[in-house]
């Protein structure tokens, strides 16, 4: 098989990975890489002090030396988006910050011709700059951080080991346009799926539905994860109801939640992206839910999720 290069979240997982002390054989593994892919990214593009995504991405761009490479690349511009959304620096800080630490040329300008493109497009960048003024632009709701958010860094390398019963993954798939969507859970080591309907991508609304969901099997929860959507907002309550550890995937790095990220795409064989939610009931949902569950799979050993499930469940 033909050697792939790696892509921008695999070297993110990289640095996440060696900021938390895990083994390059971990880090292989998780990626589905041969470890020596890992040793030789690792050895061949870190920088002076230690491994960064961007530092990498420009070391390995020096190399290659094509003609067609992006002057400022895909990578730097998600770092850029994430300082400005989570640590609220300013375009100006960001360019002096990249060129001082990494030797990476971005100007201010750039940055902020960068945040306006994203404001016409309808992102809410430009709410992050200290200097935004409310009366220049239309009236945009900000996002606003989850509270005291318990990052996946620190969740215990045993969840990716699928080793256990009872490390669960969330997500919510939205429907066309917006209109409805499908609160889901799966749980890791046996792909045991429940899933329910939603009206909004509230917190008010997601948080008793993950409680009622995830009520059936409450003895039979020791982790949740999830993205950093606005809608799992209350995971203290819900971390606090069902007595167990709530953490939050990293921005831009889906294949952290890879467990519910690929039963969501099972589920559209039923419910394609141009569903309407508000036009499915619960039992077309149920129905779907229960196929996927007596579904036998290969990672599985061709037993299915409800056997497994079931057959840890009695064990435990």
């Amino acid at each position: 098989m033909a050697y792939v290069q790696l892509a921008e979240n695999e070297r993110y997982h990289i640095y996440h990975c060696l900021q938390n002390r895990v083994g390059v054989d971990t880090i292989a593994r998780n990626l589905g890489r041969h470890v020596s892919t890992i040793r030789r990214e690792i050895k061949r593009n870190s920088i002076e002090g230690g491994y960064f995504p961007p530092g990498a991405i420009k070391k390995m761009l020096a190399r290659r030396g094509g003609k067609n490479k992006p002057r400022i690349p895909n990578s730097i511009w998600k770092l850029v988006d994430g300082l400005i959304e989570n640590e609220q620096f300013s375009p100006e800080q960001i360019s002096g910050w990249l060129k001082t630490h990494f030797g990476v040329r971005i100007s201010h300008e750039w940055i902020y011709q960068h945040v306006f493109t994203d404001r016409d497009n309808g992102g809410e960048l430009v709410t992050h700059l200290r200097h935004y003024k409310k009366a220049r632009y239309k009236k945009r709701y900000k996002k606003q951080p989850i509270a005291q958010r318990r990052s996946i860094e620190t969740r215990p390398i045993i969840v990716d080991t699928r080793e256990r019963l009872g490390d669960w993954e969330i997500d919510t798939m939205v429907g066309k346009g917006h209109q409805g969507l499908v609160l889901v859970a799966r749980e890791r080591k046996s792909h045991f799926t429940k899933a329910c309907l939603l009206e909004t991508k509230t917190e008010a609304e997601t948080t008793p539905a993950i409680l009622a969901l995830l009520e059936p099997v409450k003895d039979k929860i020791l982790t949740i994860t999830s993205d950093n959507g606005g809608e799992f907002a209350g995971h203290e309550t819900v971390s606090e109801y069902f007595g167990a550890d709530y953490y939050f995937a990293h921005p831009y790095c889906s294949f952290e939640r890879g467990s519910v990220e690929n039963t969501n795409g099972l589920y559209r064989q039923y419910f394609p992206k141009e569903t309407n939610f508000t036009q499915t009931s619960q039992d077309q949902l149920d129905l779907a839910t229960a196929k996927l569950n007596r579904r036998p799979r290969k990672t599985l050993n061709w037993q299915t999720p409800n056997h497994v499930y079931n057959q840890n469940a009695l064990a435990s």
